[in-house]
């Protein structure tokens, strides 16, 4: 695990920066603002980190996500913005994320904590905009981090973009906690690795169903026109082999979502397109007669 360079101090902000890269993730796409200074600085002087700086933040959530999924879905997209219309700008790129199960983290500034509005009023502080109840509805989690615990608001909340349906997770780190000082160790950040490696797979553990899915497989192959339906959760779940050798082993012809179409390469004879549900049943028709109700 990469630490910081010689001579940088450790802080909190730090602390997240070596996490999310240790994790997976060796880019971050980013823009620098005065209220992600600490978080600016971290990513800059991480030397196993390489900084993308985009033009707008709805640009560095979206390469992010297009980061994430280059990688199959299996490490996180990773994105560093500033507070106020840093935040604002990237919902848009959060809710495509979210839409498409990307693995992302995105690490926000923030006003310091002093700051945050608890009047009611339009805006507080400096570039300060209701956050939490603009982005929670674009991610699967939210949270403002605090000095005390933060360790644990990390692992709780990086784990959930991975585990179960992957997703989107934001995280705003107020100025003020960005900064404070920490001691820490790689030990320290191989130990939270492996405990959100280990609550991300405890969602698989809670899984149901699978004698469902056997009888669901065991009638679809007595149908006498079955048609497969593949979307990306084959992907997600890293089945893509198991999914080739089912269809090309039971000659099952197969249509695909656009996230999913490469799964199986266009030119197999088995491989009808990527097209939507209607026009999969149409082209089935076509071809081979009226689908199976199965």
């Amino acid at each position: 695990m990469s630490t910081p360079s010689i001579g940088q101090e450790r802080n909190i902000a730090t602390y997240a920066v070596d996490l999310v890269t240790a994790l997976g993730s060796k880019t971050v796409f980013t823009l620098t603002g005065g209220m992600a200074m600490y978080l600016n600085s971290a990513v800059t002087n991480h030397p196993g980190l390489k900084a993308v700086y985009c033009q707008h933040e709805q640009a560095c959530v979206a390469a992010a996500e297009g980061y994430a999924k280059s990688g199959d879905f299996r490490r996180a997209g990773f994105a560093v913005v500033t507070a106020g219309p840093g935040v604002s700008n990237c919902a848009t790129s959060l809710i495509s994320a979210y839409g498409d199960s990307t693995p992302l983290i995105v690490l926000a500034g923030q006003i310091k904590t002093a700051d945050l509005d608890t009047l009611g009023t339009r805006t507080h502080g400096i570039q300060e905009i209701h956050s939490q109840e603009l982005i929670t509805p674009c991610v699967k989690r939210f949270a403002r981090l605090t000095a005390q615990g933060f360790r644990e608001q990390f692992v709780e909340c990086f784990s959930e973009a991975f585990s179960g349906r992957p997703g989107p997770v934001f995280v705003e780190i107020p100025l003020d906690v960005q900064g404070v000082r920490v001691e820490y160790s790689a030990s320290d950040i191989a130990s939270d690795v492996e405990r959100i490696q280990k609550k991300s797979r405890q969602y698989d553990t809670r899984l149901k169903g699978y004698e469902s899915l056997a009888t669901c497989l065991a009638q679809l192959l007595k149908a006498k026109r079955p048609l497969l339906y593949i979307g990306n959760g084959c992907r997600i779940a890293g089945i893509e082999n198991e999914v080739r050798e089912f269809i090309v082993r039971y000659n099952i012809p197969a249509v695909f979502s656009w996230l999913s179409f490469d799964i199986l390469r266009a030119q197999h004879p088995l491989h009808f397109g990527c097209v939507r549900e209607h026009h999969a049943l149409h082209l089935h028709t076509r071809i081979r007669g009226s689908p199976s109700p199965v």
